[in-house]
């Protein structure tokens, strides 16, 4: 599923931009669905994330960190749903602490060669680059 090409995606994250957690929520519950009809691992685990987000935002941690954990258990050789989190912890939830423990996480998942590179799309360099840009956004976190 292109999310792009959803008309609820459009209409839910500019809504959850701007903290309008409703509609947000109205419209990205129906592209869960859809995506777990279709047996879409990849966007499910992206909405499950955006979801813990907004929960988080909206004052709902402990749904947050659900969806979050939930998005982790369906793709768990994969360091990017750990990565996703532990940006959400750091922005979402303001709990630097726990995003910089996920992601040590994710970067001793990435050193564990277990991940499949061919399969995600994604490149050792791009996970490495995310790596060190939320690291030093965690150090700005700092007081």
């Amino acid at each position: 599923m292109r999310l792009s090409d959803q008309p609820e995606y459009l209409t839910a994250i500019p809504a959850a931009l701007n903290g309008d957690y409703v509609t947000a929520r109205s419209n990205l519950l129906p592209l869960l669905s859809r995506a777990r009809a279709e047996g879409d691992t990849a966007t499910i685990c992206y909405l499950l994330q955006t979801m813990g987000d907004i929960e988080a935002r909206s004052g709902n941690q402990d749904r947050g960190h659900k969806l979050h954990l939930e998005a982790v258990a369906l793709d768990p050789k994969s360091p990017l749903p750990i990565l996703l989190y532990a940006k959400g912890l750091l922005r979402a939830f303001s709990q630097p602490a726990l995003a910089r423990i996920r992601l040590l996480e994710a970067e001793m998942l990435l050193k564990s060669g277990s991940v499949n590179f061919d399969s995600e799309g994604l490149s050792r360099e791009w996970y490495e680059k995310e790596f060190y840009e939320l690291e030093q956004e965690l150090k700005q976190s700092e007081p």
